[in-house]
């Protein structure tokens, strides 16, 4: 049996509406023109946050592609739970595979947070260049994963100014992952907001610790191993969904 050729799919900012003639994003026609090597009247769907998918017709003309809207469809990839990743800024693709994978998980806020450990601040167009690429890791892992919303990624900030602006909610799970904690990552309760913070490669210090308990979060452990870094964050999503989300 012969299976079909998957449909490629991207994210297209700005309105899309049936028989609307889109001018693709110059990375999405680059893509399907010159990598791809797609077709006149071949299909692609388009996706713009706004919880639809839109089945489009191309128009190639030379190493340019347009898009017609052929066809709206509903979206029902988001997970019920509100889930944000605190990440620690880690080395190089470390922190690439932290954001995709938990962008293929559900994850719906991503905060890059400057702990002691983790890499040194990075300021002024270096700040502004690795920002950039890690909200094109999140476009490319939702445009392959199927979500029909881009995950919202805040500014990277020092540890103690971001938890200095959070609230005391009440109605949202909060954990740091930790090695040394004996409480195993389960809660009896029911929730459709949850926080995990997750430490550098060689982790948080003790009075890092102490201040994110003091700011309402429970330290939690994952199994009885260690971690890396790029694996804790993904892993930690994974068991929220379980037990919260829609991998129930």
């Amino acid at each position: 049996m012969t299976r079909e050729a998957r449909i490629p799919r991207f994210y297209q900012s700005g309105p899309l509406q049936i028989d609307d003639e889109i001018t693709l994003e110059k990375r999405i026609s680059h893509h399907l023109v010159s990598v791809l090597r797609a077709r006149d009247a071949s299909q692609i769907m388009l996706f713009n946050n706004d919880g639809f998918d839109y089945l489009c017709k191309l128009s190639v003309q030379g190493k340019r592609a347009t898009a017609t809207v052929i066809s709206q469809h509903n979206n029902h990839t988001e997970s019920p739970l509100h889930t944000t990743l605190v990440q620690a800024i880690s080395r190089g693709s470390n922190m690439d595979t932290s954001i995709q994978k938990a962008v293929e998980l559900g994850v719906n806020v991503i905060q890059p947070v400057y702990t002691r450990h983790s890499v040194p601040l990075l300021q002024g167009n270096r700040g502004e260049k690795k920002a950039a690429h890690w909200q094109s890791v999140i476009v490319s892992a939702a445009e392959q994963s199927g979500r029909c919303a881009l995950p919202e990624l805040g500014a990277a900030m020092d540890l103690g100014a971001y938890l200095s602006q959070l609230d005391g909610r009440t109605d949202e799970l909060r954990w740091v992952l930790s090695p040394a904690s004996k409480q195993h990552a389960y809660d009896a309760g029911s929730w459709t907001r949850a926080i995990v913070m997750i430490g550098p490669e060689s982790g948080f210090d003790a009075d890092e610790v102490s201040r994110i308990t003091q700011a309402g979060f429970e330290e939690r452990l994952l199994g009885s191993r260690i971690l890396r870094t790029e694996t804790a964050g993904p892993a930690a999503i994974a068991v929220l969904q379980t037990l919260y989300g829609d991998f129930k």
